[in-house]
Formats: structure tokens, C-alpha cells, sequence
């Protein structure tokens, strides 16, 4: 019988079978304490319990009662992998806690493909920063070979002199504000 996951709202998670009840047995999970907490509703310990409710009834059961059994998350692991290993419990219908194996094939598929999209356009940028390097190293090469002539010597120059009269021109401007 398949069995879907549901949530109490308090950090707990519970089993229960496709038909939203359950016939024998509560299961909860504690993700604080990574325990399985199963309770068995038909227990007799459980029976003498008035105005029995079976909403809320796992809160009420305290752990050490005989209608309870406290497995850790390894020992449940273990039990679902040996259930599916004598075929007791089909491993299509566990999943991987999100449906069933077709679906999880298909997300890693696609994962996959994604993976491979991003690999090709980082491939794809890493190419073009190599690009834009050796083009930057020829440019510095250019202006090292041109750095002596006279013709850079006296574009130097300019630049030079344009930037020292917009300094100036700067300097001139500021004294003129503050008188």
C-alpha cells in the first residue's frame, strides 16, 4: 500500500497510507531528535485512554508505553532497505521522498542537461576572458614599443598639460566660490 508524507505543523512528519488514514499504526518523524515514533493505535494501553482521539492522540502517548516503539533514523533506513531487499516493499513506491523513481530519473535527466548547458557557458566565457586577455597583453605590448617614440612622447605631453590646466582651471573655480 503506497504511503504519502503529510505534516503535523510542528516539526514532526507523518505517514500515512494513500487513503489519509491509517489502519494500525501512526508514524511520525522528529526532525529535532531524527526519530521515528510509532504508535500502535490498536494497542490495548491505548483503549483504556478516555475520550480517545486519534487526532492529537500521539502527542498524549507518552514513549515508554507499550503502544509506542521509538526507532532512530539509521534503524529505520535500515529497515525500509532491507524491506525492499526481500521484496517485502517495493522500491518504486518508496522513492526517494518526492514520487516515484520515473519521476526522480527525469529531474536527474534534466539536471543533467542543465549541468551540461552551464558547463558549455562557462566553457564559452572562460574562452572569451582568454580572448580579452591576449588582447590586453598586445595593447600593453603596443604602448611599450610606442612608449619611446616621439609621437607618443608628445601625445604625453598634451594629455599632460590638458590635465594640468583643468587642475588649475579646477584651482581657480574653487578660490572664486570660496571668497
Amino acid at each position: 500500500m503506497p504511503y504519502l508524507w503529510g505534516s503535523n505543523g510542528e516539526g514532526m512528519n507523518t505517514l500515512s497510507n494513500d487513503f489519509g488514514k491509517l489502519d494500525k499504526y501512526q508514524i511520525t518523524f522528529n526532525k529535532i531528535t531524527g526519530t521515528w515514533r510509532i504508535l500502535d493505535i490498536q494497542n490495548e494501553s491505548i483503549k483504556k485512554i478516555q475520550n480517545f482521539d486519534l487526532e492529537g492522540v500521539d502527542i498524549d502517548i507518552p514513549d515508554d508505553s507499550p503502544a509506542v516503539t521509538i526507532l532512530t533514523d539509521a534503524m529505520f533506513s535500515k529497515l525500509i532497505a532491507t524491506a525492499i531487499k526481500e521484496g517485502v516493499l517495493d522500491e518504486s513506491v518508496v522513492g526517494l521522498g518526492k514520487g516515484s523513481s520515473s519521476d526522480n530519473k527525469l529531474e536527474i535527466e534534466s539536471l543533467k542537461h542543465d549541468i551540461e548547458n552551464y558547463q558549455e557557458m562557462y566553457n564559452e566565457q572562460t574562452n572569451k576572458m582568454r580572448d580579452l586577455e591576449k588582447y590586453n597583453n598586445t595593447l600593453r605590448e603596443e604602448i611599450q614599443k610606442n612608449s619611446g617614440t616621439e609621437s607618443y612622447k608628445l601625445k604625453s605631453q598634451i594629455i599632460n598639460t590638458l590635465s594640468k590646466l583643468a587642475v588649475a582651471e579646477n584651482i581657480n573655480e574653487i578660490e572664486r566660490i570660496s571668497r
